[in-house]
C-alpha cells in the first residue's frame, strides 16, 4: 500500500457460491440474443446470480452468472440455440465478490482493482450500482481477493 494512504471503510463484503459465468457479445443484433439467453434461462428454471449489460456503438456484450450446478444444462441449451451457439462464451468456476455500500465511489472501484492487480488475480467482470460493487473472479481465488482488499478496505 503506498505510504500514508487511509483505508476506506465499507459495511460488508458478500461472497458467492462457484458460478458459471456466460458471455454474449458481438454486434448490435446480439441485443436480441441477450433477450433470447434470459428467456431460456428463464423457462429452465435457472436462476442468474449476476446480469450485466453494454451496448456502445453497434457491439453490445451481456453477462450472466449461474449455479456451477446448472452448468452441463446451460451449455446444452445455448449449444442447441441457434441465436447463441456462436457467440456464447463460459467461464466455469467463478465466484461474485460484492462490496457494500459501494455509494457510487470511484476511488472503491480503483482500489479494488488496484488490489487484485497487485495479487494478480482476474477479474472477469464487473457491475457497479449506488449499493454494490460487484466484481467477478475465480472461485478459488475469492478468499485472496478479499485478503487483497483488505490493505486498501476496512
Amino acid at each position: 500500500m503506498p505510504p500514508k494512504m487511509e483505508k476506506i471503510g465499507i459495511a460488508g463484503v458478500k461472497l458467492s457460491g462457484e458460478l458459471l459465468q456466460v458471455n454474449i457479445s458481438g454486434s448490435s443484433n446480439t441485443l436480441d440474443a441477450n433477450l433470447a439467453l434470459s428467456e431460456l434461462l428463464s423457462a429452465n428454471g435457472i436462476n442468474m446470480s449476476f446480469l450485466s449489460g453494454v451496448c456502445f456503438q453497434g457491439w453490445s456484450r451481456a453477462t450472466c452468472c449461474v449455479a456451477a450446478e446448472s452448468e452441463g444444462l446451460v451449455r446444452k441449451l445455448i449449444r442447441a440455440d441457434p441465436r447463441l451457439r456462436d457467440i456464447a462464451k463460459f467461464i466455469p468456476s467463478v465466484g461474485l465478490l460484492s462490496l457494500f455500500p459501494h455509494q457510487f465511489s470511484f476511488k472503491i472501484l480503483g482500489l479494488s482493482l488496484l488490489a487484485l492487480g497487485e495479487a494478480r488475480i482476474r477479474v472477469h467482470g464487473m457491475s457497479s450500482s449506488l449499493s454494490a460493487l460487484n466484481l467477478i473472479t475465480d472461485y478459488g481465488n475469492l478468499d485472496g481477493a478479499v485478503a487483497a482488499l483488505q490493505e486498501y478496505l476496512e
